[in-house]
């Protein structure tokens, strides 16, 4: 399943000059003993010459396997006032919902980045939609609908999981889509997003099923 969505065409018709397709599927040829507790790339690209609104863009697609319940993982993606306390580089996050049919979440978040030769916040606005998948699948898509300091054109990516069996053992399939495009050129930013982009959203998927462990053995 592969969704183009608008989310909400009364917030977001005219803001964007694309589209986005999210792929909430398990990637073609997904070796799910190979993804075991091991972050992988599907896609990963600095696009330095992105549409006009923005000046460069990061998209990651990327996937793995862990040995936590879909329930457990869940519970975690979807507890958004709890990021800061776990997930890298946000330091503030809280959600009101919007909706119900489908579950539509309006998220604040303020990420920050520091590295040797970068540093920067963003505070942006998400819309995050839950749609139904049916039984032992999960997903949420976003995309932003404000950047409160003028610093990104776009946010948009989604969460993927389903249950799957590694020797008969309960395992998640987990697929990470986040794509972002920034409205000014910084200095350093390219660099830091060719060496560590990649890096950053496996570190990201690593600390959703760490907390996600963590919680278990509470």
């Amino acid at each position: 399943m592969r969704l183009v969505s608008t989310l909400l065409l009364t917030t977001l018709c005219g803001a964007f000059a694309w589209s986005v397709d999210y792929p909430l599927a398990v990637a073609d040829g997904a070796d799910f003993s190979a993804l075991l507790q091991n972050p992988t790339e599907i896609s990963f690209t600095v696009d330095t010459a992105p549409p006009a609104s923005a000046s460069t863009a990061s998209i990651g697609d990327l996937h793995a396997v862990y040995p936590v319940s879909i329930d457990a993982l869940r519970r975690v993606v979807t507890d958004y006032s709890s990021y800061p306390e776990f997930s890298p580089r946000v330091i503030r996050s809280y959600a009101t919902r919007v909706s119900e049919e489908p579950l539509v979440w309006r998220q604040r978040l303020t990420l920050s980045f520091r590295v040797l030769f970068f540093g920067s916040d963003y505070d942006y606005y998400l819309e995050v939609v839950e749609p139904p998948l049916g039984p032992d699948r999960f997903a949420i898509y976003y995309r932003m609908d404000e950047s409160l300091d003028g610093r990104l054109s776009d946010v948009a990516g989604s969460w993927f999981l389903q249950a799957v069996e590694i020797d008969g053992e309960e395992h998640t399939y987990v697929r990470y889509f986040n794509s972002i495009y920034f409205a000014q050129d910084q200095f350093g930013l390219r660099m830091a997003l060719r060496n560590l982009g990649a890096r950053d959203l496996k570190m990201a998927m690593d600390a959703f099923y760490q907390e996600a462990e963590r919680r278990m053995r509470e």
